[in-house]
């Protein structure tokens, strides 16, 4: 009879199941290998010991993480990142729960805006803005979503979807922005060039009676 081989990539996945359901505390040998169907030896095999596979798990959700700031939402890469964030915490909100909220984990807030810095770097603000202007910006829009994606956590928002998202934020955002390029000067040459490549504004005005 042929042995059904684990690998990580199937141990991880179900822990990472697990987490998205219950929480990185419920991450256990016993409840992995359960998932999984096998005996506890390919988990052990694979990660040596639970904290690794919960610090894999972890890693794991950086990941999904990075991919959904890295969408293109719209035509603002600084909008996108706040976006990205809003929609990863209200699919995984016990992760963002535990991962931001109620054990911090200051290496992946690090890795975090690290990725953050680099896709800003890449938007058309980065060509108006120096570096110096760019992080305050980019904390500033950490705390506004991070105060959003608390109450989406806490499920303080009666209806939510990536469109109010997108407005609230651009709404946020673009004072953010406008406030930096007025006062470098910049700002008719932003307009000047947002315009020039085809990109979009967000018009409409976000409607606020989503919130209790």
């Amino acid at each position: 009879m042929n042995k059904i081989k684990f690998n990580n990539s199937i141990i991880l996945d179900k822990s990472f199941e697990i987490a998205v359901e219950s929480g990185f505390n419920s991450i256990s040998v016993r409840n992995v290998s359960k998932a999984v169907g096998c005996s506890t030896t390919p988990i052990y095999t694979a990660y040596s010991n639970i904290e690794n596979l919960i610090n894999a798990t972890k890693l794991e959700s950086l990941k999904v993480i990075e991919n959904l700031v890295s969408y293109k939402y719209t035509d603002v890469e600084f909008l996108n990142i706040g976006v990205g964030k809003l929609v990863f915490a209200s699919k995984y909100p016990k992760l963002y729960k535990e991962l931001f909220i109620d054990h911090p984990d200051n290496e992946i807030e690090k890795q975090l805006r690290d990725v953050y810095l680099k896709l800003l770097n890449k938007d058309l603000i980065a060509k108006y803005m120096t570096q110096e202007e760019l992080e305050p910006l980019l904390a500033k829009m950490w705390i506004v979503t991070h105060g959003i994606a608390s109450m989406i956590c806490s499920k303080s928002i009666k209806e939510y979807k990536v469109e109010d998202f997108i407005t609230m934020l651009a709404e946020m955002g673009e004072q953010l922005i406008f406030s930096i390029l007025i006062k470098n000067g910049n700002i008719n040459k932003y307009r000047e060039e947002f315009q020039k490549r085809g990109y979009k504004r967000i018009g409409h005005k976000f409607n606020w009676n989503i919130w209790i």
